[in-house]
């Protein structure tokens, strides 16, 4: 097996399976709720961090793990009207193979914008 095809297999498989699966608005003080996911399975344990981009540097606003099924609740505080929001899952233990290990390679990305909807992705 090509240990270093892995990662970018994950990275790929992560991207194009809707790998993060949101819930929620990130509005002044209020909860954005998702599931971690790769190759239809959830990822557990892994870094989630909810920053936010506008014309200065990057701002980190909040971060949390995911739990056993993967998912997650980051708290949002503060009006973000001209910023665009985003999340980033990095690390965990990708569930979809029995007996894998805490992945460092796993990074998955998914932009929300300045007024998040509803929902993003499916949910099954």
């Amino acid at each position: 097996m090509n240990l270093r095809a892995v990662p970018r297999k994950l990275i790929l498989a992560g991207l194009g399976l809707s790998s993060l699966l949101l819930a929620g608005r990130a509005l002044a003080n209020e909860s954005i709720k998702g599931q971690v996911l790769g190759g239809g399975a959830p990822i557990t344990n892994s870094t989630v961090t909810l920053w936010e981009a506008s014309g200065g540097a990057p701002k980190q606003l909040a971060q949390t793990k995911t739990n056993g099924d993967g998912r997650f609740e980051v708290r949002s505080k503060g009006t973000h009207n001209d910023a665009i929001l985003y999340v980033i899952a990095a690390g965990g233990k990708a569930q979809a193979k029995k007996g894998s290990e805490e992945n460092p390679a796993i990074v998955l990305l998914s932009v929300l914008g300045n007024h998040p909807p509803e929902k993003v992705g499916s949910t099954n």
